[in-house]
């Protein structure tokens, strides 16, 4: 490895954001470490160190189910992070064909 593959305090820097994690839990949860691995495209070593992290800062949370342990994501760590302004969902219409306000989408979003 080389040296740029380290940060500031000497430490390899990751290949996988904490956000790719908290996606794969999220989107299979409750999940095991070793789907979470999969999905990642990691060891399940890797995302088993990585999960910890993410549950020592509050992030995920975990549970034993029998043999296992699965991972659920805190609300904190998935509030905003699923939200894509780019996507089409907020140029919808209404069904009169007038474009949709902020307060529509709340309304169908939170009402």
């Amino acid at each position: 490895m080389s040296r740029n593959d380290r940060d500031e305090q000497g430490r390899f820097r990751p290949d996988h954001a904490d956000r790719e994690f908290l996606a794969a839990v999220a989107e299979r949860e409750p999940a095991g470490t070793a789907e979470i691995a999969e999905e990642v495209g990691v060891t399940r070593q890797n995302a088993d160190q990585r999960l910890r992290k993410l549950a020592d800062d509050g992030q995920v949370t975990n549970k034993k189910i029998g043999s296992s342990l699965v991972w659920s994501a805190t609300a904190e760590a998935i509030d905003v992070q699923h939200v894509d302004p780019d996507d089409g969902f907020w140029e919808a219409e209404t069904y009169a064909g007038e474009e949709m306000s902020a307060t529509d989408i709340d309304d169908v979003l939170y009402g």
